[in-house]
């Protein structure tokens, strides 16, 4: 979480204001009976808040609880918020959840987490994107010049599909985006630069966590083999 004060906005989005990151369920159709996903759960904070709105049906949340939010967080999703009824927790990578849903299934899908890769380079959100109804809400957290991938990616999305983009307020974190879909989501994807950036910005991340591993030289040794 950033210091009180030193959260930079972008320039980019309409201003969703006065709801924090809430504000991104205002662009729903429906004020109940829509079924949504958290990618990114960790201790599911958003996720019981987006329950408790009451705009929910049903609600997913996908965490592979692999790194520094681990088993423990995992246990207290599962106690908090499997006793609704409402909800389902899938333990495993974004990737490996997509086709546990068919596509303009879903009506809200929330990104939150990866935002140093941009999502994966954007790949993230087309890739789900695909899962939302037409009419549906696009959305993620951590839209702010600390993080200039998702930004960077979150825009490219925007240009691309023509959607218009939507900002809240950063309600004590980062701000959070938010499109919805207003047309099929064509074959267009993430600039190969982006797609690019956001796999060296993943390992690094992995290198980093490796005690003794000389980074500079192993990433200088990839570009030059063409792995990245």
């Amino acid at each position: 979480m950033p210091p009180p004060g030193r959260i930079e906005y972008c320039a980019q989005g309409n201003r969703l204001s006065g709801q924090g990151r809430l504000g991104v369920l205002s662009l729903l159709e429906r004020p109940t009976g829509n079924i949504g996903i958290e990618l990114g759960v960790a201790a599911g904070e958003f996720s019981g808040m987006l329950l408790e709105s009451g705009r929910f049906e049903r609600l997913y949340g996908v965490d592979a609880y692999a790194d520094h939010h681990d088993l423990r967080e995992y246990k207290t999703v599962l106690r908090r918020l499997d006793p609704t009824g409402r909800y389902a927790l899938f333990r495993m990578r974004f990737d490996e959840a997509l086709d546990l849903f068919d596509d303009n299934s879903l009506d809200f899908v929330y990104l939150d987490g990866y935002a140093h890769t941009g999502q994966e380079g954007g790949g993230t959100i087309w890739d789900w994107a695909t899962k939302v109804k037409l009419g549906g809400v696009v959305s993620g957290h951590d839209y702010a010049k600390a993080f200039p991938l998702t930004v960077e990616a979150v825009n490219q999305f925007a240009a691309a599909t023509g959607f218009d983009l939507h900002v809240t307020d950063a309600d004590g974190g980062y701000p959070s985006w938010a499109v919805v879909k207003t047309t099929e989501i064509l074959d267009s994807r993430p600039s190969p630069k982006l797609l690019r950036a956001g796999r060296l910005a993943r390992l690094r991340a992995r290198l980093r966590s490796t005690a003794g591993k000389p980074v500079k030289r192993l990433l200088g040794s990839l570009r030059g083999r063409g792995g990245i």
